[in-house]
């Protein structure tokens, strides 16, 4: 795994970050003691003995599955879990001079690890399975000690209560899928390192044509893949800039992975075909065409600038706003489509810069009149050259949040006009830090500045109460971003430019991301709302 990766992966781990083996069982040592202490001395060893044996069988039975719950450390977890939860039953029962029986100990032993086992494990055989055993093993206990009358009266109603709360959870769907289902795949493609969630991205995923577009100018790449890059981690197309520039440095290249217009819906979802279109992408090199390049220029509009790099076949526009920026619609690559064949003019590349976090919420009244401007500003080019003067160097950030691998700045020079290309994989960039990154680079002499990151999601929904963790000014940052400035002005080369064009179909999200987000509004807080209830009521049955 690379370093970038490594840095980036280590923030998720927070979500599902365990005690140590030792303190584990050092806590269920000390939770068993006081739940000892404060049983009736009538039944205190038999209520030990009997929630061992209980455990004993959830662990041995949870172990030999092989499931994301079958290490030693997760198992002793959800022991510690239900410990914690009889503890605080049996104080509660203290409060209002009452003793909790053993038959009650044991009901609440075997249904608070219930909903635990369903939702990293599904709906299924096996889940059901193990469920039904964890339910029989402590009536058996209660039966074998004569407590036969009791294991009806406190046992009987509390599991038809709990089994009809599983139920309205499970029946909750999206678009066919169940909410476990979605819910458990996720978790266990964080516990386990596994795709099953791409298995039901997959089922309701749509072909969609995507058109790459690559651009080569000696040692540099930028490549449009016509993709977005999540949804987060390593799954779908996440990574895929990650991955690009891994195989693109394999060769000797360095590659700006670039943003175009879109959000989740534009998502690979399965990181298998993500890598193959990588692949299709790399390959096309050999087959490029050579094209001419004209004089960078920059164009505002309101709130909206945009820095174009003109080619004779193709520009690339990286756009800015000055209130933020964040997946601007599919829509606007389309409209400039076709304004652009209504005009003559060659095919644009709007690039979503992805460099300031939003203020406020997204208005489009002035920026398709600032893509009507760059058409009209493209038409009226008349002189483009054969070749340019490129640099392009690296560098690796360690210690700048946000920073999810090597910095890279371009420069390039045509025809009297400099143009400084800083390039930073992540996902956004605080407030302020482009404009900051920009003074740098403008102190060189560079006529034109883009700032911008990739948007990349490995490292997006890993911190709780964070979407992701922006690009943050850091003085390493800083000093990164001088000295590559600095080493770029001495280090140009002639270079001429070959377009690539990749054109085919994908397996995308398309409309499920919409449903999914819609169901997470409302599922979510109902989910919460009847496991509240499970763990709350349960004990309130059973102590009647």
């Amino acid at each position: 795994m690379s370093e970038p990766k490594k840095s980036a992966l280590k923030y998720y781990r927070l979500l599902f970050h365990l005690p140590s083996l030792r303190l584990l069982i050092v806590l269920n040592a000390l939770f068993y003691t006081a739940i000892f202490l404060l049983l009736n001395p009538t039944y205190r060893l038999n209520s030990l003995i009997s929630l061992s044996v209980v455990y004993l069988v959830e662990c041995i039975v949870l172990h030999r599955t092989g499931n994301a719950l079958s290490k030693i450390s997760r198992l002793l977890s959800l022991v510690l879990f239900s410990n914690i939860y009889i503890l605080f039953y049996i104080l509660v029962n203290k409060l209002f001079s009452r003793e909790a029986s053993l038959i009650e100990l044991l009901v609440l032993a075997s249904l608070s690890p219930i909903p635990v086992i369903i939702g990293f494990m599904g709906l299924n055989k096996r889940s059901i399975s193990i469920s039904m055993a964890l339910l029989i093993m402590p009536i058996s206990i209660a039966i074998a000690l004569g407590e036969v009358t009791e294991v009806f009266n406190k046992a009987l109603i509390p599991y038809i209560i709990g089994a009809a709360i599983i139920a309205l959870v499970t029946l909750q769907r999206v678009n066919g899928i169940s909410a476990v289902e979605l819910g458990s795949s996720y978790l266990r493609t964080w516990v386990m390192h596994d795709r099953s969630i791409e298995k039901v991205f997959r089922r309701k995923s749509c072909r969609s044509r995507v058109k790459a577009r690559l651009i080569n100018g000696g040692s540099l790449l930028m490549i449009y893949p016509d993709i977005h890059f999540g949804p987060f981690r390593d799954i779908g197309s996440s990574d895929f800039p990650q991955v690009i520039w891994g195989k693109a440095s394999e060769r000797g290249l360095k590659a700006l992975v670039l943003h175009g217009m879109g959000s989740h819906e534009r998502n690979i979802v399965s990181k298998d075909e993500s890598l193959k279109y990588a692949e299709e992408i790399l390959e096309s090199i050999k087959d490029g065409e050579e094209i001419l390049i004209g004089r960078p220029f920059t164009i505002s509009l309101g709130d909206w600038s945009a820095t174009v790099i003109p080619f004779s076949k193709v520009a690339i526009a990286f756009i800015s706003g000055m209130r933020g920026i964040d997946d601007l619609p599919y829509e606007l690559q389309l409209y400039v489509n076709e304004i652009a064949g209504k005009k003559g003019c060659q095919e644009i590349i709007l690039v979503d810069s992805h460099n300031e976090e939003l203020s406020r919420g997204l208005e489009f009244h002035d920026i398709k009149g600032l893509v009507e401007s760059i058409v009209e500003r493209l038409v009226s080019i008349k002189e483009f050259f054969r070749e340019a003067y490129v640099s392009v160097v690296d560098s690796k950030v360690e210690s700048t949040p946000g920073v999810l691998g090597n910095v890279v700045f371009a420069s390039i020079n045509v025809g009297e006009e400099s143009l400084g290309i800083l390039y930073v994989p992540g996902n956004n960039m605080a407030r302020g830090v482009r404009e900051y990154l920009e003074e740098i680079i403008k102190a060189n002499g560079y006529s034109h500045v883009v700032v911008l990151t990739n948007d990349d999601h490995v490292a997006t929904g890993i911190i709780p109460g964070d979407a992701y963790t922006p690009v943050i000014l850091t003085p390493e940052l800083i000093n990164v971003v001088k000295e590559l400035t600095s080493k770029a002005i001495g280090n140009h080369s002639k270079v001429s430019f070959k377009l690539s064009k990749v054109e085919d179909e994908l397996e995308l999200f398309c409309s499920f991301v919409n449903e999914v987000e819609e169901f997470a509004q409302r599922a979510i807080p109902l989910t919460i709302l009847l496991l509240l209830v499970y763990y709350i009521a349960i004990p309130l049955v059973i102590a009647i």
